[in-house]
Order: structure tokens, then sequence, then C-alpha cells
């Protein structure tokens, strides 16, 4: 079961420990799309404590149980609103970049990591206008990062291969459909080379693409629900194939296909998540083995943990009440106690949540903090050197990513 603890005062600073229900505010979808209601099965299993002992108090140098003390340690200025934060070592130096998309950008922009939460000035990458997703991957095997984008504005997807290291000549694009808007990387075929597959929102598939000959050639059209939002690839049933997972806004479902070999997949099974889901994240939560999902349901303000079978499919959610609208999440060990927990952005309030995960599929308690306005999109990743994950946010009308990192 899970436990929702109210935490008195917390740690000195920004964070807000506890807080079940976020401020009032407008949550209007910075992209201008109508939220659906979406009967879902779910378990909401939340319980409040009244205190639980003295308040751990942050910057006393020692890690508590209750305690992230996140602070802000970056807060970069994007030249458009920025809709997507991504993190890679783009130029080979060993420490984590930053990279911004904007929806009314032509490209990218890149903001070098020096390795100790510090970041060089914003490089306009000319990629393509109206980029939706981006992903780093060394694609060709040649040892380089090379950049799988979409574009809503061409209706394409596109690799661009790094030439050299850190330069990125404008790619050729294939089509893509109506509304790409997430990729994913991963060897489909076991040709040693990276294939792509992209979630098409408004034609309702999955479009696979083989990657050969340095360019990508379509394969297939997979059958989605209602507007998939977010696709990604990972081996669900540990049989050393890639499976499939997507997530669709409108019908509200988190669909799975399993891998076959030579690029194919089974028929797509589905469950109900919830209302509106925005993005979700994968992790072993639970310790199993297995991969579990948390997804973001941006229209009825919670979250939601299905547990993965181990065959492909997930277990019915259990849902963990957020603040308004619920937008983008991420995965990753933030306390250091072995345990997965989650970063969320909350696009109604303006906050970044901090989940501490218990090892058991579920949460236990969380933190607050300020963002500026309508954050949209959160990475996880260490950017300091430190050997912590740090927390990078793109808040869409506030124009800025902000990097966060925990200081007990």
């Amino acid at each position: 079961m899970w436990l929702l603890a109210l935490f008195v005062g917390g740690c000195s600073g920004a964070p807000k420990s506890g807080e079940s229900e976020a401020e009032s505010a407008a949550s209007e979808d910075p992209e201008s799309e109508a939220g659906t209601e979406t009967e879902a099965e779910t378990e909401t299993e939340a319980e409040s404590s009244e205190e639980s002992g003295p308040a751990p108090e942050c910057d006393d140098g020692i890690d508590e149980l209750g305690e992230y003390c996140f602070v802000e340690i970056a807060s970069l200025p994007v030249a458009v609103p920025p809709t997507t934060v991504r993190l890679a070592d783009l130029d080979a130096d060993d420490a984590l970049d930053l990279i911004a998309l904007g929806l009314t950008a032509d490209g990218a922009y890149w903001y070098r990591g020096a390795g100790d939460g510090s970041f060089a000035d914003a490089v306009a990458l000319s990629l393509g206008p109206g980029l939706r997703d981006l992903r780093a991957a060394d694609v060709d095997a040649d040892g380089d990062l090379d950049l799988g984008v979409a574009s809503i504005v061409l209706g394409g997807v596109a690799v661009a291969h790094a030439d050299p290291v850190g330069v990125y000549p404008p790619p050729g694009w294939v089509p893509g459909g109506s509304g790409p808007r997430s990729l994913s990387f991963g060897d489909l075929d076991g040709d040693g080379d990276l294939d792509l597959v992209s979630a098409v929102e408004n034609d309702d598939v999955i479009r696979v693409y083989e990657y050969e000959a340095g360019g990508l050639t379509e394969t297939a059209q997979l059958p989605t629900g209602a507007d998939p939002y977010q696709v990604a690839l990972a081996d669900l049933d540990e049989d050393g194939r890639l499976d499939l997972v997507s997530i669709d806004r409108e019908s509200g479902e988190l669909g799975s296909r399993l891998g076959l070999g030579g690029g194919d997949f089974d028929l797509r099974a589905s469950l109900l998540v919830g209302a509106g889901p925005r993005a979700f994240a994968l992790g072993d939560l639970d310790g199993d083995g297995f991969l579990d999902a948390v997804t973001t349901n941006f229209d009825e303000d919670v979250v939601t943990s299905s547990r993965g079978r181990g065959d492909g499919a997930f277990e019915s959610p259990a849902a963990f009440p957020t603040g308004i609208s619920p937008y983008d999440v991420d995965l990753a060990d933030f306390d250091g106690d072995g345990a997965l927990d989650a970063a969320v952005v909350l696009h109604g309030p303006s906050q970044l949540m901090v989940l501490r995960g218990g090892g058991d599929g579920g949460f236990l308690d969380f933190e607050l903090y300020d963002l500026p306005a309508q954050p949209i999109s959160v990475r996880a990743g260490d950017l300091d050197g430190d050997g912590r994950p740090e927390i990078a946010v793109a808040s869409n009308l506030g124009g800025r990513i902000t990097v966060w990192a925990r200081r007990p």
C-alpha cells in the first residue's frame, strides 16, 4: 500500500514537502490540446499521516530519510519557448550537455556542460524547423553520437550524423506522417546499427524505420490507440529482443508489443491507465527484474505505476495524486537508497514534484519546488560530476531550462 506522508516544515528554502493539493492555477496545455475524459481502471491508494518527527534540515551534510533538498544550480534562457529538454554528451568530453527544443525554432539549442553543473551559452544547431523530439545515440556504430529528430512542421524524421564530433550538418529527411512527436532508437534486426521508431499522433500509428546504408527506410506502420504521445523500445520480457511501449493521450492507454526479431512485432496489448496521459518512464520499481511503467495523467492530476509482468504486459495501475496537470516524468535513484524515485513536472502550478520510491512499485512521500511558468519536460542525469543524478526542466512559458541538484 502506498503511504503519502505529510512533513511539517521540510527542508529550508524551496521545497514544499508532502502537499497533496497544489494551489489553484491555470492548466492550459502549451500545445493547445483538448483534454478528454477517459474512464480508467485505476486504484487510488493514498494515505496521509499527521507528522513524521522532526523536520529534516538541508545544508547539514547529512543524508536523512525524508529529505531531498534540491536547489536550483543553473537557470538558462532559451531563445524560444522550450518544449523539450534532452541530456547527452555531444562533444565527447565526459560531461553531459543540455539540448533544448522549441516548436517555433529552426533547430535546437545546445548548452555544453562543464561537468560541474555549469553550462556554456547556447549554440544553435540547424537541424530543421518545428522539432518535437530529439534522441542522441551512436546509430552507425562509429563511436560518435548521432541525433534522431522529428519535425511536426516537415512531417518527417531524420538522423543527423556528427561530422566531426559535436558538429551536425542539416540532415536528410524521410516522410514521417502527420505529427511525429516521439522517437526511440534500438537495434531491431540485429545488424549492429540502431533502427528507429516514431509515434505519429495524428495518424494513430508507430512508424518503424530500418537504418542501413547511412539512411532510414520505413518498414512498418503499427496501429496504436488514439493520439500516441510517446514511444520507447525496451526488453520487457528479458528475451534479448527489444519490445515496443507507447502511451496514447486521447484513449488513455499504455500499449505494448513484443519484439519478434528481425524488426517485427507481435499483436498489441493495451491497458487503460487514466485520463489524458502525456508521458511515461520505464524502470524496475519493485526489484523483480522486470520493467514497470510510470505515467503522467494530465487530465486527472495523478501519476500511475503499472508493474511489468515479465511477459510484455503490465498489471493494472495504481494511482498517486499530484498537483494540477502532471506533464512529464523521469526516473532515477535521487537519494541513493537503491529504489527508483520519480521527478514529475506539474504544468498547472509550475512545480517540480520529486516522489520517493518505496522499492515496492509505489511511492512514500514527495517534495515540491517552484519552477518558471508552465514546465513541460524533465530529464535526470549526473550534470555536476558528483555521482548523483540532477534534474533538468524545460519551462515553456518561462522560457528557461533550470537545473536542480540535491544538497543535503
